[in-house]
């Protein structure tokens, strides 16, 4: 076998590792197919009739490819005939192969069970079992349409939410035809190394079956998509077997209560080394050297040296699960620690730095952080946060680092630095004028026009002229998820498997499942099926189960695995629940935490994946078929010029024909004959007129960098046209959106990136935060000002969600609607003279209640353990959104929206907002009160008589009185009653009640500011109404 490793390298730990790396992979790919069989119409079938009296056995345990597999046909033949071998004295499986992966990972352990074998079954159990450990049978969706949940609990809203049992086994079929040709490729043996790109393609086939199917349908474990459960197996799997290679005997992990791994994260700072860019060219450029990186550091840690996956990834880092120990040196110790891998992380750390160096031409040094000896993948957490810290400063002290930036950057007398990596020397001949640029970032940028001038189909354009609206200004709007109590697994606990309601249900269909029945059964039902269940009962029951009282072994089934009524058990159920209370618990172990953990969901790895890989489809998919409506699009004239351009870039022009001139950018091609014309919108009309007649139109470069006197007026021959759209997505990242918008156009995409949130984690809400900004701009704008504006609105929303004092409210009014929200009517503790309402879906998708994840967190100080579904967690009481009630004080993490408008480079200074200030202000209130307002002024029926000068003297009125007296002044507040009652003759309570509220908290003149300022939105006079009716 060649070797892939560095000269001198591929001996002893680091050619172990070599030798077994075809088989490491051959491995992952099993434990990636393992369940196979759950992508059947008979899997969903069986889930649906098991409880019945057909008594049908589970498809995909039972021998599926041999005894249930309907396309035997299409099985590509490497499922069965290759093997491969492993390099090891103490750990091997000479007859392994995917087959006997799907076949037997469900079987009952085996005496003589083999080493490869335990593995699969260790990391199958290690995603799985905890996870259902106390599975209701009463859960299983038996009747009509099979949902399809996620960890935020979202059934509803659109069709992907249906699981269609139908199409199970095409998708299984297309699969199949897919892996042939990949897997005779991929495995061949003729390849000394499984190619990373085959990998790759055969994850990606696998990802777009796997992910229409379900690991189980019963509630809430339907919330774990085929794929999540798969490959959080192969990631176990893979680590596993890396650490039985390497370690004595007597460590081999091959028992899922044993299982343990490390997390390695390597990052930077992304959104940093965004914001250097000028133009969106230069960022959308810095983005995609960020992918690149976080693709070849994929490449190294899970193919070329393959001892981990990817776990987690956003613009900051990517992170792996890693074996056990991999990690020689432990966090803050000065002394390389003997480890069984000698320094196979070493290698793999150089081998990684020396790659971000060279994609990012030595603009990003990497740092790297691990915790070491996991047992749950939540502590990915303590990685971040270690990887946040250590990218404070751009570069640290790294002597090899150094080095390589001195060789890479050198600096002649007189010569300036660059404007966009503010690290290399400007080139000369290009930074003529204002414009300074090194070669470097000058390619980049011409690359990316290039690029996107080449596109095929329709696209978004990367040119600021093609996005700003009719007043010449852009905005960037900022979204972000706050993930960490998510990721650290306690939000979770908020989240139940086990429940009163449930376990009422439950003991209802004692003796009536054809599997169970019998005279135990019957006995357990007659002692249960009077009892009422609330918390207190179901910590007496969870009691004496670890107690072993008289009567446990009646309610044991209700909290562990299976039904079992044998009194000779209880050794057993104690043991499972004294089990997962340690896994779960650790050094948080006390009374709460004990009974949290029973009933709650589990932080299993596929549910950690579940949470980030959710969010971040939001942003990727769900949201952005509503910015392209909003946004629109814009037709890019493409000219054909007489003559071949002698350089390329984007260069300031006119377009002139006789007496018509436009100012425009024109996009050259050196050496081609064809120029993009870049133009706002409100200049196309103009534009269309010159270029009726293209022959009689020249473009003459005005650009001060332009150094070709011979060209600078270029003749146009021909003229077509291609749309693009007007928006640009910077990132999409499981926790941050940015996108640059039409000014005029962000508010309401941002009303509706708000309403897809409330549908998709409406039941989380005052558990997940979500913020949203707009940033406000003029084309000219730089965008390095535009993008250190949105990490200041950041760090706002940041500190906020930090503020304990601002997640107090009260609940002023409850109230169900016809579509299964409750509208929940909400005032701050901390600011009491505001108040909105959060729209909280609370039914699954059969239309029945919620009662796994529409939970509302409690104040300390609030009573409600007399409601059924009243649990302790250990972030703080919960009760049911449908239990809540008047007068209950909640203790959420609330929603934020900001706005901004950028006049000056300076004003992104004052963008710093303290907690206390009442320019605070919570997402609903966008569409509550800042829209709404705006409507009832301009559209309302209180509108009669009010023109433009007259809403604006009155505007001036309110706000010097405000500024002199305050709002809380009762002379004020005379004022605001008297104007509206003269001048809103027919304004409605409600209306005047908002207004008066929004004028004492100052929240009318940031509308206002918003609306009128901003917006340029007018009131309309009675002409136009009139018109309006008209037509």
């Amino acid at each position: 076998m060649s070797s892939t490793y560095p000269a001198g390298q591929a001996n002893n730990n680091e050619g172990r590792l070599e030798k077994n790396a075809n088989a490491i992979l051959f491995i992952e790919l099993a434990a990636l197919l393992h369940d196979i069989g759950k992508l059947s119409k008979g899997f969903l079938r069986y889930r649906r009739e098991w409880q019945g009296e057909k008594g049908l056995p589970d498809p995909h345990a039972d021998k599926f490819l041999e005894n249930h597999e309907t396309f035997k046909a299409l099985i590509p033949k490497e499922f069965k005939d290759i093997t491969l071998k492993l390099y090891s004295t103490s750990f091997d499986e000479i007859d392994f192969s995917i087959q006997k992966a799907v076949d037997e990972h469900d079987e009952p352990d085996k005496q003589d069970e083999q080493d490869v074998m335990k593995v699969i079954k260790a990391a199958d159990k290690n995603d799985s079992a905890i996870d259902r450990n106390n599975p209701l049978y009463s859960a299983e969706q038996k009747t009509g349409q099979i949902f399809r949940s996620n960890v935020f609990g979202n059934e509803c809203g659109s069709p992907d939410r249906v699981v269609d049992m139908d199409s199970q086994d095409g998708y299984r079929k297309k699969l199949y035809k897919d892996l042939a040709p990949l897997l005779s490729d991929y495995l061949s043996p003729k390849k000394d190394h499984f190619t990373a790109g085959q990998r790759w393609n055969i994850l990606k086939s696998v990802h777009s079956a796997f992910i229409h199917g379900l690991s189980d349908t019963c509630r809430p474990q339907n919330d774990t998509t085929l794929w999540d459960h798969s490959y959080a197996v192969a990631s176990i799997a893979k680590v596993l077997t890396v650490h039985n290679l390497f370690c004595d005997k007597k460590d081999i992990i091959d028992d899922f209560q044993k299982v343990k791994y490390d997390i390695w994260g390597i990052g930077w700072d992304g959104l940093k080394f965004l914001s250097y860019g000028q133009k969106i060219g230069d960022i959308t450029a810095r983005k995609k050297i960020i992918n690149l990186i976080k693709n070849q550091i994929r490449e190294i840690v899970e193919h070329q040296y393959p001892v981990g996956n990817t776990v987690y990834e956003d613009d900051n880092g990517i992170y792996f699960v890693v074996p056990a120990n991999f990690i020689p040196v432990a966090e803050g110790d000065d002394e390389k620690q003997e480890n069984k891998y000698g320094d196979l992380h070493g290698i793999l750390q150089k081998e990684i730095a020396k790659a971000v160096w060279e994609a990012s031409d030595c603009e990003i040094q990497p740092q790297f952080a691990w915790q070491s000896n996991c047992t749950q993948l939540t502590d990915i957490v303590k990685v971040i946060g270690s990887i946040n810290k250590k990218t404070q400063f751009r570069f640290s002290s790294d002597i090899g680092f150094l080095e390589k930036l001195k060789g890479s950057v050198e600096f002649k007398k007189g010569e300036e630095v660059c404007s966009i990596c503010r690290l290399r020397p400007a080139d000369r001949e290009k930074s003529q004028g204002e414009k300074k640029i090194c070669g470097i970032c000058d390619r980049r940028r011409g690359e990316e026009a290039k690029k996107n001038r080449d596109e095929v189909g329709i696209k978004q354009t990367i040119f600021i002229d093609e996005i700003v609206d009719q007043y010449q200004r852009a905005a960037l709007i900022v979204a972000k998820f706050d993930l960490d109590q998510w990721l650290n697994g306690k939000m979770l606990h908020t989240l139940f498997v086990t429940e009163a309601r449930g376990i009422e249900k439950e003991i209802k269909t004692l003796n009536k499942i054809e599997k169970f029945k019998g005279e135990k059964e019957k006995q357990a039902r007659k002692k249960l099926q009077d009892i009422l269940y609330n918390y207190d009962r179901i910590t007496a029951d969870i009691d004496a189960i670890l107690n072993k009282e008289e009567n446990s072994e009646y309610v044991s089934f209700l909290y562990t695995h299976g039904r079992n009524f044998q009194k000779d058990k209880k050794n057993e159920k104690k043991k499972a629940l004294e089990t997962l209370i340690d896994n779960r618990c650790g050094e948080a172990l006390g009374p709460i935490c004990k009974y949290n953990v029973i009933n709650a969901k589990s932080p299993t790895p596929s549910t950690i994946l579940d949470v980030w890989q959710t969010t971040r489809n939001f942003f990727k998919t769900s949201i952005i078929n509503d910015i392209k409506e909003k946004s629109g699009m814009i037709r890019r004239n493409r000219v054909t010029l007489a003559c071949r351009a002698a350089v390329g870039g984007t260069f300031e022009a006119e377009l002139i024909r006789d007496v018509q001139t436009e100012r425009i950018e024109v996009l050259l091609t050196s050496g081609g004959s064809q120029a993009d014309l870049i133009v706002s919108i409100d200049k196309l009309e103009s534009i269309d007129n010159i270029l009726k007649k293209p022959k009689e139109a020249i473009i003459r470069i005005t650009d001060k960098s332009w150094d070709n006197p011979d060209q600078s007026e270029l003749k146009i021959q021909a003229n077509t046209a291609k749309p693009y759209f007007r928006y640009r997505v910077i990132t999409a990242s499981p926790c941050l959106f940015m996108a640059i918008v039409p000014a005029d156009q962000a508010v309401k995409i941002s009303q509706d990136i708000y309403k897809h949130y409330q549908e998709q984690f409406g039941k989380v809400t005052g558990r997940l935060p979500f913020s949203v900004g707009n940033i406000f701009f003029r084309r000219r704008m730089p965008m390095f000002v535009v993008l250190d504006s949105a990490k200041r609105m950041l760090n706002n929303f940041k500190r906020f969600s930090a503020y304990e004092a601002i997640r107090d409210f009260t609940v002023k009014e409850k109230t169900e609607k016809k579509d299964g929200r409750f509208d929940i009517r909400v005032v701050p503790s901390e600011n009491n003279d505001k108040e909105f309402s959060y729209h909280v879906p609370a039914r699954l998708g059969n239309c029945k209640m919620d009662y796994y994840h529409a939970y509302a967190l409690l104040h300390p100080g609030n009573t409600a353990s007399d409601r059924k579904g009243f649990f302790k967690t250990i972030v703080g009481d919960v009760v049911p959104y449908s239990e809540l009630e008047k007068g209950d004080k909640l203790h959420l993490y609330p929603n934020y929206y900001d706005f901004l408008y950028l006049d000056s480079n300076q004003k992104r200074h004052e963008i710093f907002r303290s907690a206390h200030e009442t320019n605070l202000y919570f997402m609903e209130e966008l569409e509550q009160k800042f829209v709404r307002l705006w409507d009832n002024l301009t559209t309302g029926s209180g509108l009669s008589g009010i023109t433009q000068t007259k809403l604006k003297n009155l505007e001036a009125l309110w706000l010097s009185k405000y500024q002199l007296w305050g709002g809380d002044h009762p002379m004020f507040k005379k004022l605001v009653e008297t104007s509206l009652d003269k001048e809103f003759i027919a304004m409605t309570n409600e209306n005047k009640e908002l207004m008066i509220e929004t004028l004492k908290n100052g929240l009318f003149f940031r509308m206002m500011e918003l609306q009128h300022t901003i917006l340029k939105k007018r009131v309309r006079d009675d002409k136009e109404i009139n018109n309006d009716k008209t037509v």
